[in-house]
């Protein structure tokens, strides 16, 4: 498996650079190369992964006043209210 099939494996699991590494036994620095080297979208953080965890473990109470807090400071163009709002459309589609 080339470099780039696992860069594009790790973008549809929401993988980091390092976790995609150390699951397919490659260098992440390698691997995070492959981003500007054939033009792809950057992987998440390891601090954008702890922040979707963060909001997954949330009860759905707690995520929607975690939004109408983000909205009432206008944080809307705050990457954590992106998540948010990704995260209780996700759960809606589940409880569908």
């Amino acid at each position: 498996m080339t470099l780039k099939e696992i860069y594009r494996i790790a973008l549809a699991r929401g993988l980091t650079a390092k976790q995609a590494g150390a699951e397919f036994n490659v260098r992440h620095d390698s691997l995070a190369k492959m981003k500007g080297k054939y033009n792809l979208p950057p992987l998440i953080t390891e601090y954008e992964y702890a922040d979707r965890k963060s909001m997954q473990s949330m009860s759905d109470r707690d995520l929607d006043s975690f939004i109408k807090n983000l909205e009432k400071s206008n944080h809307k163009d705050n990457k954590e209210y992106k998540y948010a709002i990704d995260e209780r459309a996700l759960r809606a589609q589940r409880n569908k």
